[in-house]
């Protein structure tokens, strides 16, 4: 769990619906940075995002192991993880940005990147899309599928403005 008003990330161990047990807590400073948006888990790595991309082995969740953090500067405000790259938004308003980061080495690296985002706020990954959607607080923001099966290449393969994003918030 990110918390993001105490900076802090939560790992619990969950057997079942009414066994769950937090299993360590560390803050984000410990690690050099403060500024966590959003995480997400891929087996056994932790992305967090914020200004840069950081990475984690998690493979021992009592405690997790900061591996590295991309060079990119980022203003990053939602991330997920398939297949061992991370897609990330990066959040500017209309110059917003859609990152492609490789973890396949020990330090996160872009390999891919879309401007023009439109204040994009959300996204989804699947069978090698992504699924990315405007900010809700900008009405008619649009709905984009970008085709991310070469990683190295991504594709905006569809935009709709037809979609109302005025109370969207999620995909």
């Amino acid at each position: 769990v990110n918390d993001t008003a105490w900076q802090r990330l939560y790992v619990f161990h969950i057997a079942g619906p009414s066994s769950t047990q937090l299993v360590t807590s560390t803050e984000w400073s410990v690690y050099g940075f403060s500024d966590a948006a959003d995480m997400a888990v891929e087996g056994n790595t932790l992305v967090v995002v914020g200004a840069k991309a950081h990475k984690f082995d998690i493979s021992d969740p009592v405690n997790p192991r900061y591996v590295a953090s991309s060079a990119q500067n980022l203003n990053a405000n939602a991330v997920k993880i398939q297949g061992g790259y991370a897609y990330i938004l990066d959040t500017n308003g209309a110059d917003s940005k859609f990152f492609v980061v490789s973890l396949q080495n020990t330090t996160p690296t872009v390999v891919g990147t879309i401007g023009g985002m439109n204040s994009a706020a959300h996204l989804t990954v699947l069978d090698g899309r992504v699924a990315v959607l405007g900010n809700p607080f900008f009405v008619g923001q649009p709905l984009s599928i970008i085709d991310v099966k070469n990683p190295l290449n991504p594709v905006i393969t569809m935009t709709s403005s037809t979609v109302e994003t005025s109370q969207a918030h999620g995909i």
